[in-house]
């Protein structure tokens, strides 16, 4: 039997910006597509058992699996790639008015290799778009 790939990503960003506007965006899902620079499609309320289609010629679904507005959501990958992938963002207030982020993504595949060659591709993807996310917000 072989063994599990495994993989974690933590990142972190504070945003000068209060938690509600914060989580205005990362709760948008069709509006990811403007920090996140991915093709995004929407299905449902956006509440728990929303599912978020990403990409364009290779797709994957993500489902919001728990949701606390405004400091915390779940998803899951549940369709498109070969891994176990959950991911969770948590949002804190500041004392000086913004929001610190925390998202945390675990990955494991039985594929040799898989969820750490998704991972060295994902952590600088997210991470760039938590970037541009910080500029969306500090524009307003």
């Amino acid at each position: 039997m072989l063994a599990r790939d495994m993989a974690t990503i933590v990142l972190k960003k504070t945003y000068r910006a209060p938690i509600e506007r914060v989580w205005a965006r990362i709760d948008d899902h069709a509006g990811m597509r403007d920090w996140l620079g991915a093709s995004v499609k929407v299905r449902g309320d956006g509440g728990v058992g929303t599912v978020r289609t990403i990409g364009t010629l290779v797709t994957f679904d993500e489902t919001v699996v728990e949701r606390e507005p405004p400091r915390r959501m779940v998803y899951r990958i549940t369709r498109g790639v070969p891994v176990t992938h959950r991911g969770e963002v948590k949002l804190t207030e500041r004392d000086d008015g913004g929001t610190d982020l925390l998202w945390t993504i675990s990955i494991e595949s039985r594929i040799p290799l898989c969820a750490r060659s998704i991972a060295l591709v994902l952590e600088p993807t997210i991470a760039r778009g938590l970037g541009k996310l910080a500029t969306i917000l500090e524009a307003r």
